[in-house]
Formats: C-alpha cells, sequence, structure tokens
C-alpha cells in the first residue's frame, strides 16, 4: 500500500485532492494496484472538472464516482477546498446497501441503479454535476 500511503507530489502546489484518511487506506488494501490507481485516477479527474460524478441525495456536497465497473468512490467537495475521498466500496457492496436502505422504505432504486443513482421516497433522482 505504499503507492497510496506515499500521497505528497513535488509539483503539487494546489491540491486538488486531500490525502486519504486512513480508513481509505486500508480500505484500499483490499482493491489490486490497478483498481487504486483507477480510484486515484477518478477523484483527480474529478477535482479537475474532467469527469462527472452523480451528486448524492444527502445535504453534504457528496458525490459518486465509478472509477471501474466494479468500483465506486465516494467523494466531498466542498467550495474552494481539496475533493476528498470518503469511501470507495464494491459496486455490489453498493448495492446490497440499497437494498437494505429500499427495504427500510428510505429510498427506492431507480431502473439505472446500476450506475449509483438512487431516488429518495419523493422520487427525486440523484442530480448529476
Amino acid at each position: 500500500m505504499e503507492a497510496v500511503a506515499r500521497q505528497a507530489r513535488a509539483n503539487d502546489a494546489a491540491r486538488l485532492v486531500a490525502d486519504l484518511p486512513g480508513r481509505v487506506i486500508v480500505a484500499l488494501d483490499h482493491f489490486s494496484e490497478a483498481e487504486r490507481d483507477a480510484v486515484r485516477k477518478v477523484a483527480e479527474a474529478f477535482a479537475r472538472g474532467d469527469a462527472v460524478g452523480t451528486r448524492m441525495p444527502d445535504p453534504a456536497p457528496y458525490y459518486l464516482l465509478r472509477a471501474t465497473p466494479d468500483v465506486l468512490v465516494i467523494v466531498r467537495r466542498d467550495e474552494g477546498a481539496p475533493v476528498i475521498v470518503e469511501d470507495v466500496v464494491w459496486q455490489k457492496v453498493w448495492d446490497h446497501l440499497a437494498a437494505d436502505a429500499c427495504l427500510r422504505g428510505d429510498v427506492r432504486p431507480a431502473s439505472d441503479h446500476r450506475d449509483g443513482r438512487t431516488r429518495d421516497r419523493a422520487g427525486q433522482r440523484g442530480v448529476e454535476h
């Protein structure tokens, strides 16, 4: 996990992505090197505005990004601050959590929830950003 833990870059004066929280570094230990690299690339692309994320239905500015077909990245983007990688999950874990939320009545799955979008009780869809 040395590649992820070693986050400082010599020519990175204006940080676009914050240092990874310890819990994310630990989570990334369960992913392959290629998947870890994809997580880094999608977070940096989102921070630059080169990648689109799905705004999560939460008052906080959380976005869902797809690093690979099977790996999702949850980031937070606060105005004027670097993007923070909050969590990295397998698609199958996301699907399980969404199914549990549906059973509790918290959300209804959208027909295209495979892209990580869900609808809230009022049927509002996550906003693309």
